[in-house]
């Protein structure tokens, strides 16, 4: 389920792989985070992803009024499997 959220909401601006060059990323006044850097992190940094992926911050636009709760964390479970592509 993460995996085809982040496919139909997040991958135009983040990349299907993650790499933050999506196809709408170049307008955008810093370039959206490389997701890979959330892959194997604790549980400490579950709730940061959550706030943000909720209130959103300079170009990322706020989710929580359109991913219901149990989306946003299938979301964040998705996100912390992404792989660098140079591994």
């Amino acid at each position: 389920r993460g995996e085809k959220l982040f496919v139909d909401n997040c991958a135009k601006c983040h990349g299907l792989s993650g790499n933050g060059y999506g196809t709408v990323a170049h307008g955008f006044t810093t370039w959206p985070r490389q997701l890979w850097a959330w892959n194997n992190t604790g549980p400490e940094t579950d709730g940061y992803l959550f706030w943000f992926i909720t209130n959103g911050r300079s170009d990322m636009p706020p989710w929580g009024l359109v991913l219901s709760e149990y989306n946003r964390w299938d979301l964040i479970n998705y996100i912390k499997t992404i792989k660098n592509p140079g591994e």
